[in-house]
């Protein structure tokens, strides 16, 4: 099987799984926890995670079992600190935004609060000019995914924290998908809260981190429940910190690769997004006829798993509805996402593969 739906899920590494496996299962809030070999890889793991978004040494980090808790957590200290004591009860993200944040945001409206859903621009890139003319005062949160997973468009971040800071709007980033795509310093941006889940970037399922402003002495391994969840989150982010040339270089050139052996063998192809900064790893197109969901089942059927929206992401042809693309031709949008193991050989055989697929289709659609 080809697996390019990176960004749905990833695969842990050996390493991941095998730091798991030698994870005592004591609490570590049990008086008699005293594993030194389980402390080390959890302090190891901690500074990886701090290394690999740049944040703080300070910076209170809490463990999460994924983006859902992550947003919940967020969305219930504005409730307490903004909306409830200020009055700033509008609550700001892009129309593009994905699962976890729109739930949060469903969840206070019915207490409140509005939830106030920005358009993007054709790039599908939310601007300061567009912040601009939807500001109101009562905004409290702006609430976003760093890069659109589907797309992989980079929102212009340091422009829209530094005007979040100006306006006094408070600023919650999902950042998962930039892992290993950027050298991000967290410390340098006035960034509130920031997000990501392990199992984007080659860790374990159902944990994840959260970042805050407030400062701490140290962290208190004693309130993790999820001892072998903190470790392989860790592993994880030593081994993505260490690939990050390899993404923007081996990985961006097959992505390249990918592009023009599907444009030379299809013809009538129509990719999005790339007139804009986007992630190294992701590909989005469309062949005009073939409906995302019937090209997507073929493919699948052949071993080959591809991705059109859906789960924890929005629709694909939400999104590229809101970039001003025909619905038409919008419904028949489908992303790719490659990872650090996605192989040139896996690629070329990806371009036969669609090729060929799109070329049955095709002829099943003149009978």
């Amino acid at each position: 099987m080809i697996y390019l739906d990176n960004h749905r899920a990833t695969r842990p590494t050996s390493k991941v799984k095998e730091a798991m496996s030698q994870v005592t299962w004591l609490s570590a809030s049990a008086p008699y926890f005293n594993d030194t070999n389980v402390i080390h890889e959890l302090e190891r793991g901690l500074s990886n995670i701090y290394d690999l978004t740049g944040a703080f040494k300070e910076s209170e980090f809490l463990v999460t079992s994924g983006e859902d808790e992550a947003a919940s957590i967020v969305f219930s200290k504005v409730f307490k600190e903004v909306v409830y004591k200020e009055g700033k009860n509008f609550l700001l993200a892009p129309v593009t935004e994905n699962a976890p944040i729109r739930k949060a945001i469903q969840d206070l409206e019915s207490v409140g609060c509005v939830g106030k859903y920005l358009p993007v621009n054709e790039n599908g890139e939310l601007t300061c000019e567009i912040l601009e003319k939807h500001y109101t005062p009562k905004a409290g949160i702006l609430a976003m995914s760093w890069a659109n997973p589907l797309t992989g468009v980079i929102h212009p971040m340091e422009e829209i924290a530094e005007f979040c800071k100006r306006k006094g709007i408070l600023l919650y980033v999902q950042g998962s998908e930039m892992f290993a795509k950027i050298f991000m310093r967290l410390e340098e941006m006035p960034i509130d809260y920031f997000s990501f889940s392990a199992d984007l970037i080659h860790g374990p399922s159902g944990v994840g981190g959260l970042f805050t402003k407030k400062r701490v002495k140290e962290f208190d391994f004693s309130k993790v429940s999820n001892l072998a969840g903190l470790i392989g989150m860790g592993v994880a982010a030593g081994e993505v910190l260490d690939f990050m040339c390899g993404m923007n270089t081996e990985t961006a050139y097959l992505r390249s690769f990918l592009e023009d052996g599907l444009a030379k063998l299809i013809g009538e192809i129509c990719f999005f997004g790339k007139s804009g900064k986007r992630l190294p790893n992701v590909t989005a197109f469309a062949v005009p006829g073939i409906h995302a969901e019937y090209l997507t089942f073929l493919l699948e059927r052949k071993h080959l798993i591809i991705s059109y929206g859906g789960g924890r992401v929005q629709k694909f042809a939400h999104i590229l509805q809101e970039m001003k693309i025909e619905k038409e031709l919008a419904l028949c949008g489908v992303s790719l996402s490659l990872s650090m193991d996605t192989s040139e050989g896996e690629i070329k055989k990806t371009i036969a593969v669609i090729a060929e697929t799109v070329n049955e289709a095709r002829e099943v659609m003149l009978d």
